[in-house]
């Protein structure tokens, strides 16, 4: 386990104290919960991706199979089509 030492204002600090003190805690242990809250909530935020969902990019990404069907072009097709991007 690693150690860190963080600055706060003297209020801010006496505020903390009080709060791990009415949880029953130290206040490293409740700096302790409250980083890992951060990493649980970036996990929760992260929503899961459907594979059915993954699919479809894939196919949306892939290259058509048939000519003149609408899809990725590389670039010398970009010229030899006239499409300009801009």
């Amino acid at each position: 386990m690693k150690n860190i030492t963080v600055s706060v204002d003297d209020d801010l600090y006496r505020e903390a104290r009080v709060e791990a003190a009415r949880r029953h805690k130290s206040l490293s242990a409740l700096v302790r919960e409250f980083l890992a809250g951060l990493r649980g909530a970036e996990q929760a935020a992260a929503p899961a991706v459907d594979p059915e969902l993954e699919k479809l990019w894939a196919l949306a990404d892939a290259k058509p199979e048939r000519p003149g069907s609408v899809g990725p072009l590389n670039r010398e097709e970009l010229y030899q089509r006239g499409i300009s991007r801009h």
